[in-house]
């Protein structure tokens, strides 16, 4: 199938719901976006506002960082875990992410004894007891000496203990105060309807079959070049993910299509072809004038890709931090 480029940044911003100007509504708005796209990526800075908020309130009219406070720590339906990088997504995603956090705890053992700091997986079932008795606890309220000091790494022997255990999924964050975060036992945070459900996949394989599928839906469409767009634990290499759209396009559940001086083909679900009335084409590709501005945060789904971005956009974008 081949499409314009223009016909390509439309389907990306009406997929994206950048247009119509902020059609979703509210806190069940903030839920069905993550949903739909799976994850937005999370980061502390806030210099304007987090990115979480500022990918959100391009979207969500009347938009409040307290909807998405609400859904993580109150309602308990959205969770702080790795996606795209960290990130934030729903809570009945936990089972899927098994093996991500397997291997997450692989890599906050290396990192802890790089930096001389393997002391604090010695105390990990001390913190589990101490959370056991106290509930949400601030890692400074475990005095377990200082780690090795380092530009990156935890100054706190509490901290870096109790960010292995999050990692691996054995606590989760009970709340944040600014951006630190409050930990609790992952059981008291998360019902266990999904904490006793075990891993789908049969295989690291069939995960990373999901992840790719996934990732489609949390750009909209994707060329399968290295960037961005697939950064993630456990996302294949683009050897693999090309044997897995290639497998995806032959099932019929995802489509390859062309843009007009692009040389890269670019994948994207069928289901998300498909308007509401049935046409698989007049919605997914309608080129609505916006009729206001949105601005895009720095890590906007729309942006994950930026050597996609400049093909299909011509925007070069980077950032510094």
């Amino acid at each position: 199938m081949k499409i314009s480029k223009e016909d390509a940044r439309s389907f990306l911003v009406n997929y994206q719901h950048l247009t119509p100007a902020r059609s979703l509504l509210g806190v069940a708005g903030v839920l069905e976006y993550i949903k739909k796209v799976g994850c937005i990526q999370y980061d502390p800075l806030n210099i304007i506002g987090r990115n979480t908020d500022l990918v959100l309130q391009s979207r969500v009219r009347d938009y409040t960082p307290e909807m998405l406070e609400q859904l993580l720590y109150k309602d308990r339906l959205l969770i702080d875990g790795w996606d795209k990088m960290m990130s934030i997504y729903s809570c009945e995603d936990w089972p899927y992410f098994s093996y991500v956090r397997e291997q997450k705890g692989i890599e906050t053992v290396s990192i802890l004894q790089h930096r001389k700091s393997e002391e604090a997986l010695q105390y990990t079932d001390m913190v589990m007891e101490y959370l056991a008795e106290h509930g949400p606890t601030l890692p400074k309220q475990i005095e377990l000496g200082s780690a090795v000091e380092g530009r990156w790494g935890h100054t706190k022997l509490s901290s870096a203990t109790m960010d292995h255990l999050w990692h691996i999924g054995k606590i989760g964050v009970s709340k944040k105060v600014n951006v630190i975060k409050v930990y609790d036992l992952i059981e008291n945070l998360l019902p266990d309807s999904i904490l006793t459900q075990s891993s789908p996949f049969d295989s690291e394989y069939d995960f990373m079959k999901w992840y790719v599928y996934r990732r489609l839906g949390s750009v909209g469409m994707l060329w399968n070049n290295n960037g961005g767009g697939w950064l993630a634990t456990l996302m294949p290499d683009k050897k693999t993910r090309q044997r897995i759209l290639d497998e995806y396009v032959a099932d019929g559940l995802v489509r390859c299509v062309e843009a007009e001086g692009i040389t890269e083909k670019f994948y994207l679900r069928s289901k998300d072809m498909q308007a509401s009335n049935g046409d698989a084409t007049a919605a997914c590709f309608s080129n609505e004038t916006p009729e206001s501005i949105r601005f895009i945060a720095p890590l906007d789904n729309l942006i994950w890709d930026r050597g996609m971005l400049s093909k299909l956009f011509d925007f070069d974008y980077t950032w510094e931090v």
